[in-house]
């Protein structure tokens, strides 16, 4: 699976995927961001071939399986590390 993440669902807590975590459903009192289907430590993420993946918050933050792979991508137009901003709509 290639190393960069374009999307994630919106039960993403924070700003940033190298500090965030995944909030659920099942949380007392949920978080704005939860959603029905998805519980604590729950998403789902897109990565650059499109794939989709179930994810847990094992993955995420900046020593999480997938983001460090993605921070440690290389390629492309831009230099350095890859951004882990979250852009919300």
């Amino acid at each position: 699976m290639p190393a960069t993440i374009l999307a994630v669902t919106l039960n993403v807590h924070g700003e940033d995927l190298a500090a965030a975590d995944w909030c659920g459903a099942d949380e007392n009192p949920p978080h704005a961001e939860a959603f029905t289907g998805l519980n604590k430590s729950q998403g789902q993420l897109v990565s650059m071939d499109g794939s989709a993946k179930q994810s847990t918050d094992a993955d995420l933050g900046v020593s999480g399986k997938l983001v460090k792979a993605h921070i440690n991508s290389r390629g492309g137009v831009t230099m350095g590390p890859s951004k882990t901003k979250v852009f919300r709509k």
